[in-house]
């Protein structure tokens, strides 16, 4: 299986970021990017690895307390 490289534009895209915010992220914030010779392309994979570890749940421990309330009986 060959992994397919987002250009910077279209990486932008699927991040829905501008191209400056996208240089932001790749400095600053660790977005993974392989150089080949003057070309910036992002592994498609490797992008969405990286989204995925810094999605954060809008309720932190939620699903771990779930079910477990004195409230409903199930301690």
């Amino acid at each position: 299986m060959t992994e397919r490289l987002l250009t910077a534009h279209e990486c932008a895209q699927f991040l829905r970021v501008s191209r400056r915010h996208l240089d932001r992220l790749k400095a600053v914030e660790g977005l993974p990017f392989v150089r080949l010779g003057r070309r910036v392309l992002f592994p498609e994979f490797a992008v969405r690895q990286w989204l995925q570890s810094r999605t954060e749940s809008i309720h932190p421990g939620a699903q771990a307390n779930y079910g477990s309330t004195p409230e409903n009986g199930r301690d």
